[in-house]
């Protein structure tokens, strides 16, 4: 669990019509404590890296650092805004060709970054929140962490959820970001179903009394999926959680409850 998580947490929790939080230092300090002494000094603290715990935090949550002032000690985030200038380049102005395929890139990776690990994990650990429960511990998605990926209590109940996301067609890892995967996502993302299946089989063998979960962004993929699995999941006592790009969490227990579903 990254220390900047309630960070994370804080910025999920804002409604998806606000696109920007303005934040002062010690209004972040009063959510993640103390912030080191190069929050202060340099600003290439406060870069949207894919490789600072908390750059990754605020990603995470849908947004960048838009703005910051280091003698004011004020810091605006931006709902997505840094990655649609990266993808741009500039404003859209007429609708060539060559402008059409850069707003559906745009649109294609603002739907990718929405449904990541990292993503659902965040909307799903602020709707937990909401709900009443504690945070135990999450898995760092960045650095693939073993183990459960979220941990919560309430009371005398404890809850373990397994998140995945839905698989992109371009590499997370930097290194790679400008290649295609040669698996289709929709392959991938059934490999990934089976792989979650797995571990809560595991999780429900290794915590016999605690309550076992499965969250997934809300795609027609893990729909489907769900619809033909749900009585062994049912029987199992596993609960599905399907988390919307906005924020909205689902649960289910059988088709029927699923919005939309069938």
């Amino acid at each position: 669990m990254s220390r900047y998580d309630p960070l994370r947490w804080y910025l999920v929790r804002t409604t998806p019509d606000q696109r920007e939080v303005r934040l002062t230092f010690r209004d972040i300090e009063k959510i993640v404590g103390s912030l080191p002494d190069s929050a202060r000094t340099y600003r290439a603290w406060w870069g949207n890296s894919s490789r600072s715990p908390q750059a990754l935090a605020w990603q995470a949550a849908g947004f960048v650092v838009d703005e910051v002032n280091l003698t004011a000690e004020r810091v605006v985030f931006a709902r997505g805004q840094a990655q649609r200038r990266t993808l741009t380049g500039r404003v859209v102005t007429r609708t060539s060709g060559q402008d059409h395929a850069g707003a559906v890139a745009v649109r294609t990776g603002q739907w990718e970054a929405d449904h990541t690990e990292a993503a659902v994990q965040a909307r799903l650990v602020a709707h937990l929140i909401g709900e009443g429960w504690h945070i135990e511990k999450t898995a760092d998605t960045a650095t693939r962490e073993p183990g459960i990926d979220v941990i919560a209590s309430k009371g005398p109940r404890s809850l373990a959820v397994e998140v995945k996301g839905f698989p992109g067609r371009s590499y997370a890892d930097p290194r790679k970001f400008d290649q295609i995967k040669p698996t289709n996502p929709l392959t991938q993302a059934r490999h990934w179903y089976a792989s979650a299946m797995l571990q809560v089989m595991l999780a429900r063998q290794k915590h016999p009394g605690y309550e076992i979960s499965v969250a997934f962004p809300d795609v027609p993929t893990y729909r489907r999926l769900y619809e033909r699995t749900w009585v062994s999941l049912a029987a199992l006592g596993v609960a599905f959680y399907l988390v919307v790009a906005d924020g909205v969490v689902t649960i289910a227990t059988d088709p029927d409850q699923v919005p939309g579903s069938g």
